[in-house]
């Protein structure tokens, strides 16, 4: 038996989107896609994020794209922010050119619709699902199948006064 969880829907520009994608596919065909959650658990946005760490020196190369609350709109979060699972998101160049070939809907926006799915048989296994409508019932998405837990953080901390991320 399959459970689907919807986890937020909410509609941001293409371009933006099209940008955070593409800022973090250099690093990987997949981004992280981490709540960024304010200190009463309320979530103000999302980070796309990819790391990249050279095995033989230990360096880490990084890139981090924000999309708060206020460059959405009609942003609803099923789920608060301590309950924010590991998502991912497809970065991969086929999904960036489908998302363009996309017709937005009203003033430039896409529907985004994020969904977590696991499966009876495989606790151990989730599935990230991003769906992204346009215009004229079109939509492209990306499921994509991952461990439950890993070593990724899930959400970035915000300051109580401001949408300002700290460490």
């Amino acid at each position: 038996m399959v459970k689907s969880n919807l986890l937020a829907e909410f509609a941001v520009s293409k371009d933006r989107l099209i940008q955070a994608l593409a800022c973090v596919s250099n690093l990987a065909d997949r981004a992280v896609v981490q709540a960024i959650v304010h200190p009463k658990d309320t979530i103000l946005g999302f980070a796309f994020s990819n790391t990249l760490i050279n095995g033989e020196s230990g360096d880490q190369i990084y890139a981090y794209y924000i999309i708060v609350q206020e460059e959405m709109m009609g942003a609803k979060f099923m789920v608060n922010g301590e309950e924010w699972p590991l998502f991912y998101i497809s970065c991969s160049e086929q999904f960036i050119n489908s998302i363009a070939a996309l017709e937005p809907r009203d003033n430039q926006f896409l529907k985004i619709e994020l969904l977590s799915i696991t499966e009876e048989d495989e606790p151990d296994v989730l599935k990230s699902e991003a769906f992204i409508m346009g215009d004229h019932n079109s939509a492209v998405g990306s499921i994509l199948q991952h461990p439950s837990s890993q070593d990724d953080d899930t959400t970035l901390d915000a300051d109580d006064t401001q949408s300002v991320l700290y460490g």
